[in-house]
């Protein structure tokens, strides 16, 4: 028996009402979406990214795996356009942003330390206020213990050390879309594809932004943090909208992660910013990412680093509740 023109119409409207909720947030390679393409020339192969043996992501539990990981190794397009035996200066730059394995216990480090690491690693250069992107060391076993941590702690820190900083975000946003950078492989360039295969550059303060842009003086005393797009968890995609761009004018973070210096940046002097660099007052950064909270208090002396009671992972945080 041929089904009647009512199921039919009844049947329809039933498809169209389930497709019309929202689907899941997958990534655009999960969409069906094309691979995005690598940008470091024709000779360069692609290579999966791997993790030493024994390490574990510190997000494994909320990892989401991506096109990058199959074609980009830890090294970056450095890596790939190597043809000796040793690791070029800008590919053991790129395997320090690639650092998900530290295994000590999280260092609190402040705005200081920041600042302390910066003249520490001036100074290992002759003086010279950063290394340039012709000019990156080319040796850094100097750089895991340069600088004391605060607070009167006796601890050295320094590239590979896991530090938790708290402060303010004042900005977050997909890094280099245009072109790419090499530790990604120079992926860039294509719509959404390029936005998850890209670094998202956070910029933190220790004062909530009152004023947008905020001014010149006040970005120059930003800190830097950054997510790698490797296993990026789909959820801290979301650290971009604008729905958190309102959490964080009010509530502070605690953000932890690997140290490393940036070599091919030069920071803000007196305040003032260096063309062609990022805004900031140390080439240290918190590069990769292994966790984020959010503080549900709104004062960074009500949110202490240690204070397990203040903080929510960023996957779980509902602003609806707060």
């Amino acid at each position: 028996m041929k089904p009647s023109r009512l199921f039919l119409t009844v049947a329809c409207m039933l498809c169209l009402i389930l497709t019309s909720f929202d689907a899941p947030d997958l990534t655009p390679e999960a969409r069906g979406q094309e691979p995005p393409t690598l940008g470091c020339g024709p000779a360069a192969q692609g290579r999966p990214f791997k993790l030493p043996p024994g390490c574990k992501l510190p997000f494994d539990a909320i990892k989401t795996p991506r096109a990058i990981d199959a074609i980009c190794p830890t090294g970056g397009c450095s890596e790939l356009g190597n043809t000796s035996q040793q690791p070029t200066p800008h590919q053991l730059m790129n395997i320090a942003k690639n650092n998900f394995c530290a295994t000590n216990n999280a260092v609190p480090v402040s705005y200081n330390d920041f600042v302390n690491l910066q003249q520490a690693s001036n100074k290992l250069k002759a003086g010279a206020p950063a290394w340039w992107t012709g000019l990156l060391p080319s040796d850094r076993t100097k750089l895991p213990k340069v600088a004391s941590s605060g607070g009167g702690r006796s601890q050295k820190v320094g590239e590979g050390t896991k530090v938790v900083f708290v402060g303010f975000i004042r900005e977050a946003k997909y890094d280099d879309t245009a072109t790419g950078e090499d530790v990604n492989c120079k992926i860039g360039g294509k719509g959404l594809v390029g936005t998850v295969d890209n670094d998202i550059h956070i910029s933190i303060g220790l004062t909530q932004l009152t004023q947008t842009p905020a001014a010149t003086a006040d970005r120059c005393q930003s800190l830097t943090a950054e997510m790698s797009p490797h296993f990026r968890p789909a959820v801290w995609e979301k650290i971009v909208s604008t729905s958190f761009r309102q959490v964080f004018q009010t509530h502070p973070v605690r953000i932890t992660g690997t140290l490393m210096m940036d070599a091919e940046h030069v920071p803000c002097v007196n305040g003032t910013i260096r063309s062609g660099n990022p805004v900031r007052i140390s080439v240290w950064e918190i590069h990769p990412v292994y966790a984020i909270d959010i503080c549900k208090n709104t004062s960074l002396k009500a949110c202490g680093v240690a204070d397990a009671t203040a903080w929510t992972p960023f996957d779980k945080y509902q602003i609806s509740s707060r």
